[in-house]
């Protein structure tokens, strides 16, 4: 039992210690009643009442409770929102910033109370054209501070910010805040969220060619080779259209090794292509295979190997590929569209010599694929080079014949003479 009273008074004298100090006014029986009152009407809902009751603290209690600011900034909200003449409301705005200020003064936690002022400013003063300046000035102070103060929605709200100021900005200074803003999101691993967004608002904000880009980001990437440096100048290099220098390609083949992705995939790909190194190309192309489920893409994936194949005279596994996008894409002409160039192609290398009639059976087999693409133009010039009548007789074949074509096209074709 008395060891019972002893832990009950040991915890008594904790819950009094943790509860905040209340500094009374000479006027305490006022400052209870105000007290009780505002209280009351928040809890109302009636916060015209309540600011009058809260205002009394504030002017003649100022360091009487955190509380009071802490239930100051929702009735001040709450007033703010309620308030229909455009005159009022900005004063009870400018009435609600000046309560930071002074819980600061009296309180302090300046870290992390401006940073609440910061959110509240942006929220009225972002639509204010001379508060823009005022508004930087506060973003500014708060990223100043070291520490994880820093509440994560004031990251893009510094860019949206840094964009009202961007005509009294440099572009350094621009930049140099950019910096710091993106510094931050990878520090905290805010990449897939804020990442895009601040990056979408410094494109809006700063009028950037190529050659920045290249000069600044893609020599910081050089100079530190990290992800952060690569997504930054990736990132930026894309936005603006710019990948015609050793940097992006560096950075986007470094960000891809790491964490393989679907669309830098396809972009190292077509690099490949352009360089005419076709066999890198399709390993690249296989790879984005893998990093997709979309019937489509896959698809369009095989048709570029079908055409890479094409452009190699592997004639029979370009068709095999071309099928395969078929497969997944049936109504796709661009896949008949390639088998046709194949068998259109492929004369010179079939042909036995025998007859004409049987040689120029591949345009038959090119016309009956251009005609699955719908291609009338690709159809008469495969149809200009079938075997004439006068072919067929001297080969003792006939039209409507099944004729079987060998070579590596080995396929069967309904023989048809061209005619003259």
């Amino acid at each position: 039992m008395k060891s019972t009273l002893v832990l009950l008074i040991i915890m008594a004298g904790t819950i009094v210690q943790s509860q905040p100090r209340v500094n009374w006014p000479e006027d305490t029986a006022r400052a209870k009643e105000a007290n009780a009152l505002y209280k009351d009407a928040m809890l109302k809902k009636n916060y015209p009442e309540a600011i009058t009751h809260l205002s009394w603290l504030l002017e003649h209690a100022p360091d009487f409770n955190p509380a009071i600011y802490i239930h100051g900034d929702k009735i001040y909200s709450e007033l703010v929102r309620i308030e229909n003449d455009p005159k009022d409301k900005q004063s009870l705005q400018n009435l609600h910033l000046s309560l930071y200020d002074k819980r600061i003064l009296y309180f302090g936690e300046k870290e992390r109370v401006l940073n609440r002022k910061a959110l509240t400013a942006y929220k009225y003063w972002s639509k204010r054209a001379r508060q823009s300046e005022p508004l930087l000035a506060i973003y500014d102070s708060i990223f100043a501070f070291e520490g994880n103060h820093l509440i994560n929605s004031n990251l893009p709200a510094y860019m949206q910010v840094i964009r009202l100021n961007k005509n009294v900005l440099t572009m350094e200074g621009i930049l140099y805040r950019y910096d710091l803003v993106k510094a931050i999101i990878e520090e905290r691993g805010l990449q897939h969220k804020y990442g895009k967004i601040v990056d979408d608002i410094l494109i809006s904000s700063v009028t950037m060619d190529c050659d920045l880009v290249e000069n600044r980001f893609g020599l910081s990437f050089i100079n530190q080779e990290t992800n952060s440096s690569a997504k930054r100048l990736v990132s930026l290099a894309l936005a603006y259209n710019c990948k015609d220098f050793t940097a992006f390609w560096k950075a986007l083949a470094m960000l891809n090794e790491s964490q393989p992705n679907f669309n830098f995939t396809m972009l190292l790909a077509s690099q490949k292509i352009n360089q005419q190194s076709l066999q890198e190309a399709r390993v690249f192309y296989q790879k984005a295979l893998t990093l997709t489920n979309d019937a489509q893409k896959q698809s369009a994936i095989y048709l570029t190997l079908a055409q890479i194949r094409f452009r190699e005279r592997r004639y029979l596994e370009a068709r095999q590929l071309a099928k395969e996008a078929l497969q997944l894409e049936p109504t796709s002409k661009e896949a008949h569209l390639l088998i046709g160039n194949l068998y259109l192609n492929s004369f010179d290398i079939c042909k036995e010599g025998k007859t004409q009639a049987e040689d120029r059976a591949v345009f038959i087999a090119a016309y009956e694929s251009f005609k699955k693409a719908g291609d009338i133009k690709l159809m008469k010039l495969a149809y200009n080079q079938f075997p004439s009548k006068v072919d067929l007789h001297w080969a003792n074949l006939q039209e409507g014949e099944k004729f079987q074509i060998g070579c590596w096209i080995n396929s069967t074709v309904t023989l048809v003479a061209r005619q003259d």
